[in-house]
């Protein structure tokens, strides 16, 4: 059995590539993320098969995945969905057939990004049977193609930002997108434990619509549990006994695509996921999924997605 050449850091990165893919095929992406710390060698190893397994995913969907990716890049648009969480999981885990991509972009940027679909044979899709259960106080308009039994969407922001709309997004379990460059999850932790905590951004006088618990039902059958927050466990100190367990973790907590609560890996040894901004521009999202407050010592924080 063929030995890679470069052995000195050991593990894995020194076995046979078929074997590598075996075991990578096991680990969630907070496994690889956490793995791939432990050398150079295993970074270089992950990133590579992480690279492969996007490209292997990608290939359903579109003719030629660099020019594709190069599409992305250039109109600084993401996909999302449950492409991107499957990616997110094992991949010798059997969890779902892929049949659909969600492509967030701008409205600057939308009619770029529909005729390179056009140019791969996909036909525009009849505006009635376009999906109609996206948030319409962040997406501006959605363009369905078709092409044989794969489907794209293209979802266009009402913001500056593509990635707007996905921070609204019904629970964590989605709030994950993928760039030409990196993968990234807002929530890693609870989303590989499947485990997903609703976005009271949703709430509509007190309640969620019809459409927000199908989205919810849709994940629950995916072995998805949706909790209120997961994180409603408390330190015992002297300094402050109500404070979460995982606060990183908690609805209350203010957010940014730069803490260290998200998860960004890059898919080129080339390219630094924490320097590459989110990985389409230099913005930030700022956001809080809000919700019941942990204790009755401090308010309620109203949810908020802001551009930075």
């Amino acid at each position: 059995m063929p030995i890679a050449s470069d052995s000195r850091d050991g593990g894995i990165a020194a076995m046979n590539t078929d074997v590598q893919d075996s075991i990578y095929g096991l680990m969630s992406a907070t496994s690889m993320a956490s793995y791939r710390c432990t050398s150079k060698a295993n970074n270089r190893a992950l990133q590579d098969y992480m690279k492969h397994r996007k490209t292997v995913m990608l290939a359903q969907f579109v003719t030629n995945v660099p020019n594709f990716d190069n599409m992305l890049r250039v109109t600084n648009s993401v996909l999302s969905g449950s492409l991107v969480v499957r990616l997110l999981f094992p991949r010798l885990n059997d969890m779902w057939n892929l049949k659909d991509m969600d492509l967030y972009t701008t409205v600057e940027r939308s009619t770029e990004v529909v005729d390179f679909l056009v140019a791969d044979q996909y036909k525009v899709a009849d505006p009635s049977i376009v999906a109609n259960d996206y948030n319409r106080t962040t997406v501006k308009s959605v363009v369905t193609l078709l092409k044989g039994t794969r489907k794209v969407n293209v979802i266009a922001s009402t913001t500056a930002s593509p990635l707007y709309p996905i921070f609204h997004f019904h629970s964590t379990a989605v709030m994950n997108y993928m760039s030409a460059d990196i993968l990234f999850s807002a929530y890693p932790a609870y989303t590989t434990a499947f485990s997903s905590i609703i976005n009271a951004s949703n709430l509509r006088n007190g309640k969620f619509n019809v459409k927000f618990c199908q989205a919810l039902v849709k994940y629950s059958k995916r072995g998805f549990a949706v909790v209120a927050c997961p994180a409603h466990e408390y330190v015992e100190d002297t300094v402050s006994p109500d404070k979460c367990h995982d606060p990183l973790e908690c609805p209350q907590h203010i957010r940014n695509t730069h803490d260290e609560g998200c998860l960004r890996i890059s898919f080129d040894s080339a390219v630094n996921a924490f320097e590459v901004e989110n990985g389409i521009d230099e913005s930030t999202i700022v956001w809080c999924i809000g919700g019941n407050c942990c204790t009755g010592t401090r308010g309620e924080i109203e949810p908020f997605v802001l551009i930075a």
